[in-house]
């Protein structure tokens, strides 16, 4: 496991990332979406991204796969420090708008994954604004009319 040096890491809100200095570079890179406030793409909680066995588990459970792009990561791929490691704070989809949010990013942290259809709290504040203007409407077309 190579040595990663502190002057490669970037601080953002809540945790720490390794910069990539392929991401300047679009040939070969995975279009793939990241947090939206903190805009790290990393999933603290993907044990392939921290320990050897696991991610060496992935691609031994899908060996009749030959596509080796189902992947995050590549078996050469370096290992990032376990400290980083937080299975608490996964990226979660929000199916209203697309956004991604690490569990501890989003505006009211997360303390569990959500199961089923998940809004952030931008498309929960809009829905309620929403569903709260329609009865306005209905009474300004009442007196109106």
């Amino acid at each position: 496991q190579p040595e990663v040096k502190q002057e490669n890491y970037k601080t953002c809100s809540n945790h720490t990332t390794q910069k990539n200095k392929d991401d300047d570079d679009d040939e070969g890179s995975v279009d793939i979406g990241a947090c939206s406030l903190c805009h790290c793409a990393l999933d603290y909680s993907d044990r392939a991204a921290f320990f050897k066995t696991d991610r060496e588990e992935d691609y031994e459970n899908n060996q009749d796969d030959d596509d080796d792009d189902d992947f995050f990561f590549r078996p050469t791929d370096p290992y990032l420090p376990v400290e980083l490691y937080d299975k608490s704070n996964a990226l979660v989809y929000c199916d209203d708008c697309d956004r991604m949010y690490h569990q501890k990013c989003h505006f009211v942290p997360l303390a569990v994954l959500p199961r089923g259809k998940w809004s952030c709290l931008l498309c929960q504040s809009a829905q309620k604004m929403k569903q709260q203007s329609k009865p306005v409407e209905k009474q300004k077309k009442t007196n109106a009319g």
